[in-house]
């Protein structure tokens, strides 16, 4: 046991500099990369200007998605109070579900009433919410596949 760890203390730093190395090779820029190119190809020494980094875009679209998922909640509690409301189940008389209500209002009515535009009430149903959960779940996948591309690498 004591020969391995002589051995991983020896051979550790070369190790992690391979390991930089290849990090560097497989990212497209630095010297890691221009050595393991062939002669002609000419990768850039640098990133191309305006370039954005995948470590800033991806968790920049996760936090867009936990958005989009908060706000999906946002709905649904607000469609769930209506009907709670509607049913006279809850007072709006009480403060805090005036409170409470006023929020949930304010918060979908903008994105709700464009669709009620061009989508009127049905029969007493209001579907803009369900147009809207649809706008979202849309948005969200087109964020996910294109999260999932540039973590391949494939943009």
């Amino acid at each position: 046991m004591p020969a391995v760890k002589k051995a991983l203390r020896r051979d550790f730093p070369l190790l992690t500099a391979r390991l930089h190395a290849a990090k560097c090779a497989l990212s497209g820029f630095g010297p890691a990369a221009r050595l393991a190119a062939a002669p002609g190809e000419g990768l850039p020494k640098t990133p191309p200007r305006g370039a954005r980094p995948v470590f800033i875009i991806g968790p920049l679209i996760e936090v867009i998605i936990i958005a989009i998922d908060i706000y999906i909640w946002v709905v649904i509690i607000w469609i769930i109070m209506s009907w709670l409301i509607a049913f006279n189940v809850i007072n709006t008389h009480n403060r805090f579900v005036f409170a409470v209500n006023h929020f949930l209002y304010r918060a979908t009515e903008p994105a709700l009433r464009p669709i009620r535009r061009f989508i009127p009430v049905i029969g007493g149903l209001d579907v803009s919410p369900i147009v809207l959960f649809l706008a979202l779940f849309f948005i969200q996948r087109v964020l996910q596949n294109l999260l999932f591309r540039m973590s391949a690498g494939v943009y």
